[in-house]
């Protein structure tokens, strides 16, 4: 049990002087990161601001010449603007000149062509119209006519239609006189009539003094009784 605990002990020392060694080293190399650490960071801050301050010397000379570029351009193209500016109003000049010069001429060519063309629709024109008046006269005179035919026509039928119908009625008016009272008469009927002359056809009539006609003259009689 001694040796035991005497090599527990023994064991629990050495860890412990380990554990230590190993602290120690550990801060150590914590130490060493933190001083690696703040020297990478000056030099990269360092480098940063030199690189900065470069590139702002470097965007300076660029922007520089940009605008000596840019204003070498701008005066350039104010340059050939005005060239082309003059250029165009000379030409334009030209162009004018030349349309002054034959507009005269023009214009008496548009007149001679516009007077000929005012002339040959005079002819056209009163060459139509003596065509369109013997059309128009031929036209009426045709129209006229077939008028004049027409009513003719109808003159013709309606006297004949008027003919037709006198004879017609005559005819009518003959046998409306043959039906009527005094040929039946003639066949053996009487006329009877009430004491104002209307004629009684009901036996149911009130009034007993009649009227009776025959076909050679006239009785007067009286009613006697009731209808049966």
């Amino acid at each position: 049990m001694a040796g035991i605990e005497h090599t527990i002990v023994k064991r629990t020392r050495e860890a412990k002087a380990m554990f230590e060694f190993v602290t120690q080293r550990a801060t150590h190399a914590l130490e060493h990161s933190r001083r690696m650490t703040t020297q990478l960071y000056t030099a990269v801050e360092t480098g940063a601001r030199q690189e900065l301050a470069h590139a702002k010397q470097q965007t300076s000379a660029w922007l520089s010449e940009l605008k000596l570029d840019a204003a070498y351009q701008l005066r350039v193209a104010a340059e050939t603007s005005q060239r082309q500016l003059t250029d165009v109003q000379h030409l334009a000049q030209q162009q004018l000149h030349q349309a002054q010069r034959d507009v005269p001429a023009l214009m008496n060519e548009i007149r001679a062509e516009a007077s000929q063309s005012l002339r040959t629709a005079q002819v056209l024109s009163t060459a139509e119209w003596r065509y369109v008046s013997e059309r128009v006269s031929t036209d009426l005179r045709q129209r006229q006519e077939a008028v004049t035919r027409t009513f003719d026509d109808i003159g013709a039928r309606a006297r004949r239609t008027l003919s037709d119908a006198s004879t017609n009625a005559q005819a009518l008016m003959r046998e409306i006189a043959g039906q009527g009272p005094e040929k039946t008469l003639h066949r053996g009927f009487a006329l009877v009539r009430d004491a104002t002359g209307r004629v009684i056809t009901s036996a149911t009539a009130l009034d007993t003094h009649i009227t009776i006609d025959f076909r050679d003259g006239q009785r007067a009689a009286e009613l006697k009784g009731r209808a049966q």
